[in-house]
């Protein structure tokens, strides 16, 4: 049986053979049902999830914990996350981490810096499995005289909340 981490980089491997899109989406179709690869693409590219940890750090870093609090990948990125380990424990964490996963090293500092250096977009990845990564989308401007309800000869207008202000 072939481990998730092995998986992992034959996808990583099969993305990079070619800058196609359509081969791109070609190899996310064929590992869209892989729940450790869907995984590792929601907490890669998630734009709010944020681990305080750098790879460039961690390389840096000499002393590895001991004890294996965290077995699983994403119980330790959640514990970064959350901020449940912070500052030279969470560097001790997953440099311990990174030493029982062993030759798979760089792909865990991939995800922690949330590149797996596929040349792979959000867009593309949610064209393949569709609102996988969430997206912010700004609300587009149109022409008043396109607007319904808006008549500025006799004064009538729209007026909407915003976070930090009104829409008129």
């Amino acid at each position: 049986m072939v481990d998730n981490f092995s998986r992992l980089r034959e996808f990583v491997d099969e993305m990079n053979l070619s800058n196609s899109s359509l081969h791109k989406k070609a190899v996310l179709g064929k590992y869209a049902d892989d729940p450790f690869i869907v995984k590792v693409l929601l907490y890669t590219y998630h734009p709010y999830k944020q681990f305080h940890v750098t790879a460039k750090t961690l390389k840096k870093w000499k002393v590895a914990s001991d004890e294996l609090e965290y077995s699983n990948l994403f119980e330790l990125l959640d514990a970064l996350a959350l901020r449940k380990i912070s500052g030279h424990d969470a560097l001790s964490k997953v440099k311990g981490y990174l030493q029982k996963n062993e030759g798979y090293e760089e792909l865990i500092l991939q995800i922690i810096d949330r590149n797996l250096e596929t040349r792979a977009t959000e867009t593309l990845i949610n064209h393949v499995i569709p609102d996988l990564i969430p997206t912010f989308d700004v609300a587009l401007a149109h022409p008043v005289e396109k607007v319904k309800g808006v008549n500025l000869a006799d004064g009538t207008w729209i007026v909407s909340r915003k976070l930090d202000g009104a829409r008129c």
